[in-house]
């Protein structure tokens, strides 16, 4: 996507997504962040990956905050496939993956793989520049989809909805 305008189109998109697939009356198994009355969202999207987040305001501008020094809202989070370095997991052809309360130190979480579809919860990356600054943020819920042969930009928004039915089939069974 290119520009604001589709930018704040596919936001629009992804809220008309989320009100229809969450509109169920008996949410008290959903994660914490969705009962929450201030909640940001945001998405992240290149040519690898989508990804729809929901953190709480103050972890927003830690967010905002490492990308003006770091170009990248989640340092540490995924590894770029040119990248040779190790992760702590690594999704290729495999979807609606469902990850929750992990924390990774100093390694990247995700290795960036193709055609792959998971989501995250309560996740936590803590990570050490070369600076010697530490990094720490929680991402309290993200969906998260990479590209690859099968799964593009095109036609991503598929694989959003079944990942989001899926959580919620998840939750629902707790």
């Amino acid at each position: 996507m290119s520009g604001q305008t589709d930018r704040d189109k596919l936001k629009i998109m992804m809220l008309d997504i989320i009100k229809i697939n969450f509109d169920i009356e008996d949410k008290k198994q959903f994660p914490k962040i969705l009962h929450k009355k201030e909640v940001k969202f945001g998405i992240i999207q290149n040519k690898y990956l989508f990804m729809l987040y929901f953190i709480k305001p103050e972890t927003q501008e830690k967010v905002d905050d490492y990308y003006k020094k770091y170009k990248d809202y989640f340092p540490g989070l995924f590894a770029f496939p040119q990248y040779k370095v190790g992760s702590a997991f690594s999704f290729d052809n495999s979807k609606n993956n469902y990850l929750k309360g992990n924390s990774v130190n100093n390694l990247y979480s995700f290795k960036i793989g193709k055609d792959s579809s998971f989501i995250l919860e309560n996740h936590n990356q803590i990570i050490k520049t070369s600076e010697g600054v530490i990094i720490n943020y929680f991402i309290d819920l993200a969906y998260v989809i990479f590209f690859g042969e099968f799964i593009n930009s095109s036609n991503f928004q598929e694989y959003l909805n079944n990942l989001i039915k899926h959580s919620i089939k998840i939750w629902g069974e707790r």
